[in-house]
């Protein structure tokens, strides 16, 4: 699977797998923003396909 990471803050972090074999990328949160009622900006986004659209 290909995900794309978008840089939001200047010290985000791309995703990486901690260990060989790892089933998922670990995320860093570099500022937690309070945006509503459970909405937090955490200075990075991401873009995951649908299987339906590859």
């Amino acid at each position: 699977m290909k995900v794309k990471v978008l840089k939001l803050h200047p010290n985000a972090v791309i995703p990486k797998y901690a260990k060989s074999g790892d089933a998922g990328l670990d995320l860093t949160v570099v500022e937690v923003e309070h945006i509503g009622a459970g909405i937090l900006n955490t200075g990075s986004g991401y873009h995951l396909r649908s299987l339906k659209d590859m």
